[in-house]
């Protein structure tokens, strides 16, 4: 009986108190609650400036770049610092950055117009500067009284062009007129020229189509270095605006193909016999050129909690590419300073939420004690 009295009046001391109850109940859950969805609260919308951080950024932004500058262009090297690009990729950068695209671009050449139809024909006065030695020969001439071999040489004020490769260089631009050339072919029987694509732009200033003739030389450069050539198509890029031009111009370059760039920009053999000025090499040799690189950012693959680690992995490639490239091939991206960034908003953000957890956490827990006492 005296259980059931006990019972009965704790019964109605909570009921008498019932609001008071109900209040810190609703309070305990309401800081339960917010010391789970806040920090989830604070993390989404982290999540969501990272997102128009990354989103809204240029490519120059957030892609990573590098280069190398060959003077000269070896083709040895320049697969070199390919492999030593794409492994330090394959290894540090791949859940970000899955593709490489690769370009090289010469110096200036100069193009010297040829023919019966121009202004000076240099094939026809390099075979009479050989019948002329042909002569000399047979007249037993000394070598050093023989007159200088008649060298193709550039008109004043010359039209300038650059030279541009790239291994995937038949996506990048599309024929108008003839085909895509990878015939890089030497003859041992006959002087023959090389075979180059023109860019539209370049094929009108020079007035040149497809089958036309010339020759081109370095800007700087040995007299006997220079080349013959034909055009083998007239091309536009695939897209004028794919970041991989930067900023030049693609419709004003000459193209060839990466095995016959790479081909051509060596000493190339022939016989004496076979060429007009009796050398015994063809190709552009000591051709300056710039290898680059660009990493483009798959941005959707970039996550919230994944920032630490693409930060260590940035620079584990740009020393892993700097040491092995013996600091040839320097490497850059501006999406750290877009990090830097990211994070002292982050800071911004996240203490007026974290001080709102605490107000409330206070709050709550001075209640539940008054309440208690």
């Amino acid at each position: 009986m005296r259980i059931a009295t006990y019972l009965a009046l704790v019964v109605r001391r909570v009921w008498a108190k019932k609001g008071i109850l109900f209040g810190s109940a609703l309070g305990a859950t309401l800081v339960v609650a917010l010391l789970v969805v806040v920090p989830l609260y604070e993390a989404s919308v982290l999540a969501v400036d990272l997102k128009f951080t990354v989103d809204g950024a240029l490519n120059e932004e957030v892609d990573v770049e590098g280069f190398s500058n060959l003077t000269p262009y070896a083709a040895t090297v320049a697969e070199q610092n390919r492999a030593i690009v794409t492994d330090a990729q394959d290894e540090w950068l791949q859940p970000w950055y899955p593709t490489t695209e690769e370009r090289t671009q010469t110096r200036e050449f100069l193009v010297i117009p040829s023919g019966p139809d121009k202004f000076v024909d240099f094939l026809q006065l390099a075979d009479d500067w050989r019948a002329t030695i042909d002569q000399a020969i047979e007249d037993e001439v000394p070598e050093d009284e023989w007159p200088s071999p008649p060298y193709p040489t550039p008109p004043r004020e010359a039209t300038q062009f650059r030279m541009f490769t790239s291994p995937e260089l038949s996506t990048l631009i599309t024929p108008i007129a003839g085909d895509y050339s990878v015939d890089g072919s030497v003859s041992s029987s006959e002087f023959e020229p090389l075979k180059i694509m023109l860019g539209e732009d370049l094929a009108t200033v020079t007035g040149n189509g497809v089958g036309d003739t010339f020759f081109i030389k370095p800007f700087v450069g040995q007299n006997s270095v220079f080349e013959y050539v034909e055009v083998a198509a007239i091309v536009e890029a695939t897209d004028p605006n794919a970041d991989i031009w930067g900023f030049d111009d693609p419709s004003s370059m000459v193209y060839l193909d990466q095995a016959v760039f790479d081909q051509w920009t060596a000493v190339v053999g022939q016989d004496e016999s076979v060429d007009p000025w009796r050398r015994t090499y063809r190709g552009l040799p000591e051709t300056a050129a710039t290898q680059r690189w660009r990493l483009p950012l798959k941005r959707d693959l970039l996550e919230l909690d994944q920032i630490q680690d693409f930060r260590s992995r940035l620079n584990q490639f740009s020393a892993q590419v700097s040491r092995e490239s013996a600091g040839a091939i320097p490497t850059t991206t501006f999406i750290i300073s877009l990090l830097d960034a990211f994070t002292t908003r982050s800071v911004v953000v996240g203490g007026p939420i974290l001080a709102m957890l605490a107000f409330v956490f206070g709050g709550a827990t001075y209640s539940v004690i008054y309440t208690a006492a």
